[in-house]
This record gives structure tokens, C-alpha cells and sequence, in this order.
């Protein structure tokens, strides 16, 4: 049986973005790779993604119905084993969400993208500044000098 239930909608929804997010909080660069304003391809392929993703939550429809969310009878598309229109599977023949509830999911999405993309960005932050640190502290004790050393590591304590 198919899972046409709102459930399983959710689901699929918070977590289907997740990806997406993830993959722009882990893209802001580090030491070897530029950040992800500057990947071009990268920043197409999200907005092209988020979009899909928005209009799916969002209105429902053919679009939606390719992934069975916000989809009924009416607006059914055909499965890959039929030509006929697969119904959906439930006592209520659809599995439309109601105006306030789509947009309290994308709330939800925005605020996880936001709190992913931030814990990142002051993890890079930090990282950085101890790689620093650190460069600081080797260059300084292999010209020998150590009053700078004793005092990187006067502040670090």
C-alpha cells in the first residue's frame, strides 16, 4: 500500500529540505574550498531545488502530485507500473494540507535551513581562528622566538 498519509507528507517534506540545507551549511568553505557564493552551479541547483520543493508545500497540483504531497484524485498523476492515474490511497482521497498548516511547514524549514547554516558558519568561524592560532604559535616557536610563544600561550590559558 502506498503511504498517503499527512504523516509520512511531513516527513518527507522537513526532511526532503534538510538536504538541501545541509548541503549549503556544509558549503560555506574551509581551508581548501571557497565558499559557496562562488559556486555558481551549486547556487542554480539550490534555487532551482528549493523552488520545486516550495511549490510542492505550497500549492497543490501536478507538480506536487509527481511525489504524491498536497495531491488528490483529481490532480493524480500516472505511477511507473500503469498508464491509469493511481489514486490516492486513504479514507480521504487526498492528502492536501490545510492553507495555515503548509505555511507553518515552510516556517519550519526556513527556521531548521537558518539554524543549520548558523551553527556551521560559527563552527567555521572558530576553526579558522584556532588554525590561526595555531600558525601563529608554530611560525613564532621556530624562529626561536619564545617570549611570543609564552604569550600565545599565557592568552590561551
Amino acid at each position: 500500500m502506498i503511504g498517503d498519509n499527512f504523516e509520512s507528507e511531513v516527513i518527507f517534506l522537513v526532511t526532503g529540505y534538510q538536504y538541501i540545507s545541509s548541503a549549503m551549511a556544509f558549503n560555506f568553505g574551509y581551508e581548501f574550498r571557497q565558499g559557496w557564493t562562488r559556486n555558481r552551479v551549486f547556487v542554480a541547483a539550490v534555487v532551482i531545488f528549493s523552488f520545486f520543493h516550495f511549490y510542492a508545500t505550497l500549492i497543490p497540483g501536478y507538480i506536487s502530485c509527481f511525489r504524491r504531497v498536497n495531491c488528490d484524485d483529481e490532480h493524480a498523476v500516472f505511477s511507473v507500473t500503469s498508464l491509469e492515474p493511481t489514486p490516492i490511497q486513504n479514507p480521504y482521497h487526498t492528502t492536501v494540507m490545510p492553507v495555515r498548516f503548509r505555511w507553518t511547514i515552510v516556517a519550519i524549514i526556513i527556521a531548521n535551513t537558518i539554524a543549520i547554516m548558523g551553527y556551521e558558519y560559527v563552527l567555521n568561524r572558530f576553526r579558522q581562528q584556532n588554525a590561526q592560532h595555531a600558525s601563529s604559535v608554530l611560525s613564532a616557536s621556530s624562529r626561536g622566538d619564545f617570549e611570543t610563544v609564552t604569550a600565545y600561550r599565557a592568552v590561551a590559558v
